[in-house]
């Protein structure tokens, strides 16, 4: 076969997990491309480089399954960054928390990533409707669909941004790059949907509509990282401290 719907990039130790998941996909309809199993290929005598980026590039989407091991992994690294300089479409696929912060993770959080190790069975269902949206043309590039809106000139700017945390309870917010360099930046947050995030005397940005999930991790700490991405890499990346006050609107102009 010469095209794939999926491409499955893992780590050899989720072997199981990924014939499992790739089973309950293929019952659905949708073709899946992932080693060991597609690696020979008896018309050439190909690479087993070449044989993965060409089943990459005959791919309609790759399904990233990522835990810490993932993340070390250059094959996984390398597929992962194939696929989004090729536009590709990558889904996250989460089967364990992970600590390692680099630049993979700072790609894959622009994603919608799927938390599978929470819910395994919802999880795939989730995983099999992003992918046939996928099939159907809808890319799945995106920040959370949570909006900010820039107070800088005065004018409601959509722009999408996420907010994430690892075990050891850090928390940074991810978002599209401003101009400018940040300057003593602060974050300001009321609790609940809203915050206002400092970035310079001359630059703010606002956020509506935080996730309930990231309300209260946001009231338990004392600064947050902040990562700026610009052509899915990350352009700046600062600390900013978070104060928390009764009502951010009334410091929105």
């Amino acid at each position: 076969m010469d095209k794939y719907d999926v491409f499955i990039s893992y780590q050899r130790n989720a072997q199981k997990v990924v014939e499992y998941m790739a089973n309950v996909i293929e019952e659905k309809g949708i073709s899946c491309w992932y080693a060991p199993q597609d690696l020979h290929d008896e018309r050439t005598n190909m690479t087993y480089e070449n044989i993965i980026a060409k089943g990459l590039s005959n791919a309609s989407c790759l399904i990233a399954v990522i835990s810490d091991e993932a993340l070390k992994s250059e094959w996984v690294k390398n597929e992962i960054t194939f696929a989004n300089e090729h536009d590709i479409p990558i889904i996250p696929f989460e089967i364990a928390p992970t600590t390692i912060q680099d630049k993979t993770t700072a790609m894959l959080a622009t994603k919608d990533k799927i938390v599978a190790y929470e819910n395994p069975s919802k999880s795939i269902e989730a995983l099999i409707q992003i992918v046939n949206r996928c099939l159907q043309g809808h890319s799945s590039y995106s920040l959370k669909d949570n909006i900010c809106i820039s107070n800088k000139d005065h004018a409601k700017t959509s722009m999408k941004y996420s907010i994430m945390s690892n075990d050891k309870g850090e928390i940074m917010l991810m978002m599209n790059a401003w101009a400018g360099e940040p300057y003593n930046p602060r974050f300001i947050y009321d609790g609940n949907g809203t915050a206002l995030l400092y970035r310079s005397p001359e630059s703010s940005v606002a956020f509506r509509n935080i996730d309930e999930g990231a309300r209260e991790p946001l009231k338990s700490i004392n600064e947050i990282l902040i990562i700026e991405i610009l052509n899915d890499d990350v352009d700046k990346e600062y600390i900013a401290p978070v104060r928390l006050v009764k009502d951010v609107e009334n410091l929105i102009i």
